[in-house]
């Protein structure tokens, strides 16, 4: 048989590291393969892992029997560094024995060809093992691609999910944040025994501050009424949301009604700090705000209060 002609081939394939001790085989080697391949040259198994470590190669041509170190080593540290650990190693012996094969292939290469080899063996083996190892890598970087567009989608959609959860003239969380809130909270306030506490303010006589000073005039203190009811809260566990229009709610999980008293004074008492004028109202000559409150014991006791009054109907 002899070697397809060159012309059949476009470019070099890829970088083959040849490592053998012995001059005769690398000259016999470099001319099976050095028209398709570009092909590097270690003679002792140090070096190998040094080229190994510094340069881009496709494949390791690694003859066992060497002076310094045999090909088991090189193979075994080549393996055991994460940085070159991934580049396939062909072993190229004379000895003859199916433990030396296993040998070889326990120690992580992929093939193992006894010498002397014809040239078009050794050729189609290195083609195919780097096409192979090419295949893989672009898989690999593919899986990597993928990943990463998994990860920006759902960080996109997060995003998207938060939007959704927001309200778009106060920037604080919106109805829908609140009814998904109030579940997880009621839920956890009923496994814990825990009291829960809520508030739902309302902004006084906005109508006609609305209506006297103009939509965006009241757009802007909504914002400015938003903003302070939300920093007022100091827990992460503690909601501000807008219900609508003028009408917001905060939940308080843990809180009993001391909490609840103390965190409701603070808000009127943030709102009043504001003074945003309002000679139209008929309580203060600024902007101020009604609470509504509710601090059941825990919600143990409000849901078993609401069955028992359901049997009785």
């Amino acid at each position: 048989m002899c070697l397809p002609p060159p012309e059949t081939f476009e470019t070099k394939e890829g970088t083959v590291l040849l490592v053998d001790d012995q001059p005769e085989q690398i000259d016999i080697i470099r001319s099976a393969l050095e028209r398709y391949f570009v092909i590097k040259v270690a003679t002792r198994g140090t070096l190998a892992i040094n080229i190994a470590r510094t340069s881009k190669i496709d494949l390791i041509l690694l003859d066992i029997l060497m002076p310094d170190m045999d090909g088991h080593e090189v193979c075994r540290q080549i393996k055991n560094d994460p940085a070159i650990s991934k580049i396939p190693i062909i072993f190229l012996t004379s000895k003859d024995g199916q433990h030396d094969e296993a040998v070889c292939l326990e120690l992580g290469a992929v093939d193992f060809i006894r010498k002397p080899s014809s040239p078009l063996v050794l050729l189609t083996r290195c083609r195919n093992t780097i096409a192979y190892h090419h295949a893989k890598e672009k898989l690999h970087q593919k899986n990597k691609e993928l990943a990463e567009k998994n990860q920006q989608l759902q960080e996109l959609n997060n995003v998207l999910k938060n939007l959704a959860t927001i309200d778009g003239l106060t920037g604080i969380p919106n109805r829908r944040k609140y009814d998904e809130y109030l579940v997880q909270a009621w839920n956890r306030a009923l496994r814990d025994q825990s009291p829960i506490s809520l508030i739902v303010i309302d902004i006084d006589f906005f109508k006609q501050f609305n209506d006297n000073y103009g939509h965006a005039a009241g757009d802007e203190c909504l914002k400015n009424v938003a903003q302070t009811l939300a920093s007022t809260m100091v827990r992460a566990i503690d909601l501000m949301a807008r219900y609508g229009g003028e009408e917001f709610v905060c939940i308080l999980p843990n809180t009993d009604a001391a909490g609840l008293i103390r965190v409701g004074n603070q808000l009127i008492e943030n709102i009043n700090r504001l003074y945003i004028p309002h000679r139209f109202s008929s309580v203060a000559k600024h902007v101020t705000i009604s609470l509504g409150v509710g601090c059941p014991k825990t919600p143990f006791y409000v849901d078993r209060f609401l069955d028992q009054r359901l049997q009785e109907a």
